[in-house]
């Protein structure tokens, strides 16, 4: 992180960017984050804020609009001011090429089908990868821009 990185974090009033957190709840997506949010909602946490754990999002589009009490009464929650170039910096979309050649043209051409304006506009099966890439740029872009 560099210094200005390190100021804008630690100055509210900079940052318009904030880091949900849950004590407990790793940030990294792996199997080690399922089980822990798995374990902590046996142990009667709320499962919608282990699930926005390490997501970063705009001060006024913030769930709950940062109340003391973070989501709902007795919330386990913090957060803290991150730096909108670290929030770009660390910002990924996942679009599974599946959701295009195994679902949008699963049935190709059929009336009222999900692949009809995809192929309208000149797109086929081919183009899954594609459309996947460009589906993720799009939304990183949105995201990173609040």
């Amino acid at each position: 992180m560099s210094n200005f990185d390190a100021i804008v974090e630690n100055n509210d009033e900079i940052s318009a960017w904030i880091k949900w957190i849950h004590f407990g709840v790793p940030d990294e997506e792996s199997k080690k984050r399922e089980n822990k949010r798995n374990e902590l909602v046996t142990f009667l946490h709320c499962k919608i804020c282990t699930v926005l754990s390490g997501c970063c999002f705009v001060t006024n589009k913030m769930p709950g609009h940062l109340p003391p009490e973070i989501l709902h009464p007795r919330c386990d929650c913090t957060y803290k001011f991150v730096a909108a170039s670290q929030v770009k910096r660390q910002a990924r979309a996942i679009c599974p090429i599946g959701k295009f050649n195994s679902y949008m043209f699963k049935e190709k051409g059929i009336k009222g089908g999900k692949d009809i304006p995809y192929l309208d506009l000149g797109f086929d099966i081919e183009d899954s990868a594609f459309l996947a890439m460009e589906y993720e740029r799009q939304a990183k872009e949105k995201y990173t821009h609040g």
